[in-house]
């Protein structure tokens, strides 16, 4: 959010996938003063979550392109985060994008990557960008907000299961049962 997308105060932000990353991104866009957040996610609980923590708007893919156009006034987003992974949500978070807009690529799949003629980005001057981990600086900075009651972890933390229930939480998340985020085991 700030080292790649360089999200700045009153910018238009994307969301694509509030899952267990995405729903702290949108809660780190409002610390960096993003003017608009917009969650994209087909599940309605993420959606709802999304919307608690701070996000303006939330929308099904489905719904997503003209709820994108319409909430930015036709323009677009400034930067739009895709934490799927998957070429249908970097073609939408691309889509999605204001000129000179940034994407970032954050959810990794295997899938290969295509995104229509590259005229596109040269005529609206768009960037696709990658981000893949972290420095221990990241950490001490979210280790930090936590501490201080400025990031709220909480939101992605479903439920919280004794060891013994393990099989239990990962057929939930393999299924979505309960539309789980991430489950915590702890050793009794």
């Amino acid at each position: 959010m700030v080292e790649t997308g360089a999200v700045r105060p009153g910018e238009r932000v994307a969301i694509f996938g509030v899952g267990g990353l995405g729903i702290h991104a949108v809660q780190i866009a409002r610390l960096c003063g993003a003017g608009l957040i917009v969650a994209v996610d087909p599940r309605a609980g993420a959606r709802e979550r999304a919307l608690k923590v701070g996000a303006d708007v939330a929308v099904s893919p489905d719904d997503a392109k003209a709820a994108l156009r319409a909430a930015t006034g036709g323009e677009g987003v400034d930067v739009a985060f895709d934490f799927v992974g998957v070429n249908a949500v970097v073609k939408a978070a691309v889509a999605s994008l204001a000129p000179r807009g940034r994407c970032v690529l954050v959810g990794v799949g295997g899938e290969r990557l295509e995104l229509g003629p590259s005229v596109n980005f040269a005529l609206r001057q768009t960037r696709l960008l990658g981000s893949y981990g972290y420095r221990a600086a990241d950490l001490r900075a979210l280790a930090t907000l936590v501490e201080r009651g400025r990031l709220d972890l909480s939101a992605s933390i479903s439920s919280r299961l004794p060891l013994e229930q393990a099989a239990e939480g990962v057929e939930a998340l393999a299924t979505k049962r309960g539309d789980p985020v991430r489950l915590v085991l702890a050793i009794r």
